[in-house]
């Protein structure tokens, strides 16, 4: 049983089943105490999903229940892409940090682990894991199907947003199949907007070719994009 994350009063129960005629199940109730030494909270830290050179910073705080007995001798991270700094503006016992992500410009996934050394405990140190996600500042769909369902294909929406919350601007839609009418709708909040839809509802000769929008946009990072599309028909059984 962990008890990570269980503080005080506790009790569980076990059931012994076993081939004794007389007494096949027994129940067993264990009860205790969980008297917790060391809390940190919390014991994971996840900085979101950013875009490049992002940087965030989140609190952690480590309370110490015997003061007099227990030490935090050191805090550190073990990737250069983390910082970790005391706050000192923790009451008697508490200490806060303010544990930071400094950036990044590589896409992807990214773990560390932030170290807590203690003296005077077993076992002297807590990890607590640390994850970010860099990603690209614009967001948009990566590919439409426009789906003919009797008889037509229903127009299709396609929302920009940024992570950094910047909007942006649909300057110029250029399209390879020359099979759709577009046109850039009002903003909904930060996001623009831009709907597409097929021109001619019996185009039935694209089923298995794709074409692609050209977008380019007023954004400083991707100022174009390619979104590919297809029509497709069912299959009637």
């Amino acid at each position: 049983m962990s008890t990570r994350d269980i503080k005080g009063p506790l009790q569980k129960s076990i059931t012994v089943s076993s081939n004794d005629p007389v007494s096949p199940r027994i129940v067993l109730t264990l009860k205790g105490e969980v008297i917790r030494e060391v809390d940190v909270i919390p014991r994971a830290i996840n900085f979101g999903r950013l875009g490049k050179g992002q940087t965030v910073s989140k609190d952690l705080t480590i309370t110490l229940h015997k003061p007099d007995k227990i030490r935090i001798s050191a805090v550190t991270v073990n990737n250069h892409l983390f910082s970790v700094e005391s706050k000192k503006d923790g009451v008697e016992g508490t200490s806060r940090y303010a544990v930071k992500f400094l950036g990044n410009d590589a896409l992807g996934r990214i773990s560390a682990t932030l170290h807590i050394e203690l003296e005077g405990i077993e076992p002297p140190i807590i990890r607590v894991p640390l994850t970010v996600s860099i990603e690209k500042d614009l967001h948009y769909t990566k590919s439409l199907y426009f789906i003919q369902s009797n008889g037509s294909y229903p127009s299709r929406e396609v929302y920009f947003t940024t992570l950094s919350g910047e909007p942006v601007n649909i300057l110029k839609v250029e399209d390879t199949g020359g099979l759709l009418k577009t046109s850039v709708l009002n903003r909904k909040g930060s996001a623009s907007v831009l709907k597409a839809e097929v021109a001619d509802s019996k185009t039935t000769t694209t089923e298995q070719t794709y074409h692609r929008l050209i977008i380019t946009t007023d954004h400083k990072e991707e100022s174009k994009v390619e979104i590919p599309y297809s029509l497709v028909i069912p299959q009637r059984r």
